[in-house]
């Protein structure tokens, strides 16, 4: 019975962290010191979970004179202890847990050694975090004998003191020991053991209060700040993001993410006007608290709409590869469906893959709605969507020219078709090198002059993306130039309807 009884005591100090056993908390050698010792005089022994200072001397205190090896503490001493604390005769440190413990301040021991006509009074005094101090010492005759060993005061208990019995990492207990009565020295002298003066104790891990969890702030399309109260004992906290107020999954990089000893987290990479949950834990050297209440969000409704537009440069595309010699930057511009001008609404940059023939281009002003595309850019002609696309904020639409040459708007009596074809795929024409929508001699002009002195260099009369302007990109252009390929579009068709331009006389790839 009594052997099933420890081992319950046993697995009780297991699992609560409680120890009764003294250890030493904090414990000063005196051996080796010389000339009164150096202020603050550092700790010879310290436990992990715990913060102490050196002891400190009072400025009033002499170190001059004589002084006794071994010793530490000096001359000079105060005749009453109100005089000493007014003047700052006497000695103190400090001491408080470390993060995520309390410790429990239970017996004080000191060995001390005086000249004959050294302090014999001594008051002992506290403070917790600055305040009032109280005497928890007062004798007159405490240090009562000068021998030239050196003699140990009865041990002090410390355990009656509520105060000092649960010490956290929010609590400096300054400690302060004023001899007095006379002038002579006075010093901390080197005993048979470790330490000369001690503190004894205990250190537990800090019981853990659940954090209390706040509303989200900053709120964005793709993230939040969560937000929660500090809850005492912890030394970090987890957090859980779900899509879910029952957490039966959890956000890619969110599930008991360690985000440290903080009460904000900015929570990023999520989808825009979506809902999330979110709950966070303390946690310390003996585990996890609870879980605290959920707090439930919606992220921002996005204000970009994405437009994924497949189509290749003819100059550039290597048919029997079936890839892009090249991939380089076009833009994609949204027009008004609304004639007669069907006016640019907004155009923005994409760099094409090779492989895929694939850009995705972003687009922040446009509002939801029907819009016609085009794509142009280098020496690629401007081609439009043969009709109108559904863009939505906060989504993406496709659009592949490359599948018919039905994708890309044709006008009705034009000789030659919108794109041209290169083995499977349609292709945007090559060879608008100025950009006028229409290919002719002012483009073949600028290779042929590009060609003579064999320009190197990623430039639009580089139809085939080789890097060098050649009889290629010279012959790409000849065979549309010889028929004015123009570009066809809606705004085109408009300006036919009004009599402002004419169907082209040729006929070419129809």
């Amino acid at each position: 019975m009594k052997r099933q009884l420890r081992l319950y005591i046993f697995i009780f100090i297991l699992a609560t962290g409680v120890c009764y056993s003294q250890i030493t908390l904090a414990g000063w050698s005196a051996a080796g010191q010389t000339n009164f010792g150096v202020s603050p005089f550092t700790a010879t022994i310290s436990d992990a979970n715990v913060s102490v200072s050196g002891i400190n001397r009072g400025a009033v205190i002499s170190t001059s004179g004589s002084a006794i090896p071994d010793a530490w503490g000096g001359a000079g001493w105060a005749s009453t202890s109100a005089n000493a604390i007014s003047t700052g005769a006497y000695i103190y440190f400090t001491i408080s847990a470390k993060l995520g413990y309390t410790s429990a301040l239970k017996t004080l021991n000191l060995y001390y050694r005086k000249a004959s006509d050294g302090p014999p009074g001594c008051l002992m005094q506290y403070s917790v975090n600055g305040s009032s101090y109280i005497t928890f010492v007062t004798n007159s005759n405490l240090f009562n004998t000068s021998a030239s060993g050196g003699s140990a005061i009865t041990a002090i208990n410390l355990s009656g003191i509520i105060a000092l019995q649960n010490v956290s990492v929010n609590d400096v207990v300054t400690i302060r020991i004023i001899p007095y009565g006379n002038a002579g020295y006075w010093c901390v002298y080197k005993s048979s053991g470790n330490t000369d003066i001690s503190i004894l104790g205990t250190v537990n891990i800090a019981s853990l209060s659940i954090p209390t969890s706040l509303t989200a702030t900053e709120v964005t399309e793709t993230g939040f700040r969560a937000n929660w109260t500090s809850a005492s004992g912890a030394t970090g906290y987890r957090l859980d993001v779900s899509r879910n107020p029952s957490f039966s999954t959890f956000e890619a990089g969110y599930y008991d993410l360690n985000v440290g000893l903080v009460t904000s987290f900015v929570v990023s990479s999520l989808n825009s006007g979506s809902s999330y949950y979110y709950r966070v834990r303390s946690v310390n050297a003996g585990g996890n608290s609870s879980n605290s209440e959920t707090q439930s969000l919606t992220t921002l409704a996005s204000s970009k709409g994405y437009v994924r537009v497949t189509f290749i440069p003819e100059g550039y595309y290597n048919y029997e590869l079936g890839n892009l010699l090249v991939s380089d930057t076009f833009t994609v511009t949204l027009a008004n469906v609304n004639g007669p001008d069907y006016a640019d609404l907004e155009t923005a940059s994409i760099k094409i893959d090779s492989s895929t023939f694939s850009g995705t281009a972003e687009f922040s002003s446009a509002q939801s709605g029907n819009y016609y595309i085009y794509v142009k850019g280098k020496s690629a002609m401007s081609t439009w969507s043969a009709t109108p696309i559904a863009f939505t904020k906060g989504g993406t639409v496709n659009y592949d020219f490359t599948t018919t040459s039905s994708k890309a708007y044709s006008i009705p009596g034009f000789p030659y078709l919108p794109m041209i074809l290169q083995g499977s795929k349609w292709c945007v024409y090559s060879g608008d090198v100025d950009q006028d929508e229409l290919i002719g001699n002012v483009d073949l002009t600028l290779i042929d002059n590009d060609a003579f002195i064999t320009k190197e260099g990623r430039t639009a009369t580089d139809l085939d993306g080789d890097g060098l302007v050649g009889n290629v990109d010279l012959t790409i252009c000849d065979n549309h130039a010889y028929w004015v390929v123009e570009s066809q579009s809606p705004r085109k068709m408009s300006a036919m309807a009004n009599k402002k331009i004419y169907l082209p006389r040729k006929s070419y790839l129809k």
